[in-house]
């Protein structure tokens, strides 16, 4: 599957916590890009809001520590220029909240409750470069 394709189908589907909050959203990318999921390999799994609070704060103020400690663990290589298919941490706004993101080799696009998120290149805090399995 092509990201732009992933990204337009997303863009189509209500935000629901657990399944297409910025985590999880980037989380099936990455199992339908590398064959698995990190949130769930690493005990990360988000069933609902609650979930996704004890694991980033309330104020999603340990997303940054929670997303390196999930991500740092697939040995995936960090990107220093992100390419189409990268996942990675960006800031989001003014008021420098952070998300999980995918780049779509132009802008990274994620998730929250209000909508959809977009963030130039520039705004990239972290990136991990997803393979394709290995066969």
């Amino acid at each position: 599957m092509k990201v732009a394709d992933f990204i337009r189908s997303e863009m189509e589907r209500p935000f629901v916590w657990g399944e297409t909050d910025c985590c999880s959203t980037a989380d099936r990318w990455v199992r339908i890009r590398a064959g698995f999921s990190p949130l769930e390999r690493y005990g990360r799994t988000i069933r609902s809001r609650q979930d996704a609070l004890r694991w980033t704060g309330a104020d999603a103020s340990r997303l940054q520590s929670a997303v390196l400690d999930v991500m740092g663990k697939t040995g995936f290589a960090i990107g220093q220029d992100p390419q189409a298919g990268d996942v990675g941490l960006v800031t989001v706004d003014r008021m420098r909240r952070l998300a999980m993101a995918i780049f779509d080799g132009r802008i990274w696009t994620s998730r929250d409750p209000d909508g959809f998120i977009c963030a130039s290149a520039r705004y990239t805090l972290c990136s991990w470069r997803v393979p394709w399995p290995i066969r």
